[in-house]
């Protein structure tokens, strides 16, 4: 009997040699948790213009301005945020290709951390003289960035819609709105990085749900329209144009089975 014990210790203090726990695991204190992005027409923020002043700079074009949305877990967690104690922050970065602002942001604080990003706006002024190709191809790359985050096209600067008046995360409260599809003939269905770029790979003319902001509010509000090739902003519908268009295609989608068309929405 006494044998028996001994072996038994011995096989339970083997085993504790096997529950080695979450060995890459991260404190989430330690990192940036970035749940959305806007991305813009470049536009070198303030603070960046004082940063170069003293040295901080490298050389670039500020062709694009990126600005993440980073949730503060401590303050989101407590569930009492306030008008001046939000549970997240916005920090912005200008640079000429997307790649860039990974490296850079690392140079000033924490390194992004987008494996929860929901997320991404672009601004009608980039995406009207830009590829969307070149300003999503990064991101659909990125083994760190999910396939499945939404894409919003913003009339306007897209970092507007990263704003809230109420304690809310904007980028939750984006999401939020887009699930209201089955509610209105005036939201599109989403459309993720992927959905994207398959359209993009099949020479497709596209539609984008659009969004509106202003002072802390928004709005969906038509959607963006993208020529095949091209695959730049051309224009956008309104609300009512969106919703004729929704109508139509449901109609058609009723009388013609879905295999048999091979027209591009």
């Amino acid at each position: 009997m006494f044998k028996i014990k001994v072996l038994t210790a011995n096989l339970l203090l083997l085993s504790l040699f096997l529950l080695t726990g979450c060995w890459d695991s991260k404190n989430i204190t330690e990192m940036s948790i970035v749940v959305g992005e806007a991305i813009d027409q470049g536009d070198e923020a303030p603070k960046e213009d004082k940063l170069d002043e003293k040295g901080g700079g490298y050389r670039k074009q500020d062709l694009i301005t990126i600005t993440w949305q980073v949730v503060i877990p401590k303050i989101a967690a407590s569930r009492n945020a306030s008008g001046d104690l939000k549970p997240y922050k916005n920090h912005s970065l200008s640079g000429d290709m997307i790649h860039q602002f990974a490296r850079e942001v690392s140079l000033e604080s924490k390194p992004l951390f987008n494996q929860h990003q929901k997320m991404f706006v672009f601004g009608e002024k980039l995406v009207r003289s830009m590829d969307l190709q070149t300003l999503i191809d990064q991101h659909f790359r990125d083994n760190e960035v999910r396939e499945s985050g939404l894409v919003l096209i913003a009339r306007g600067l897209a970092k507007d819609t990263l704003e809230s008046k109420s304690p809310e995360i904007p980028v939750d409260r984006l999401v939020r709105i887009s699930k209201n599809q089955y509610r209105s003939t005036r939201i599109l269905p989403s459309m993720t990085i992927q959905n994207v770029m398959e359209k993009i790979a099949t020479h497709s003319s596209f539609l984008i749900q659009s969004v509106a902001a202003s002072q802390g509010e928004v709005k969906f509000a038509g959607a963006a329209v993208f020529k095949q090739e091209e695959n730049k902003l051309i224009g956008f519908l309104s609300e009512e144009e969106l919703e004729g268009l929704t109508w139509l295609t449901l109609r058609m989608r009723a009388i013609i089975p879905l295999s048999s068309m091979s027209w591009n929405r």
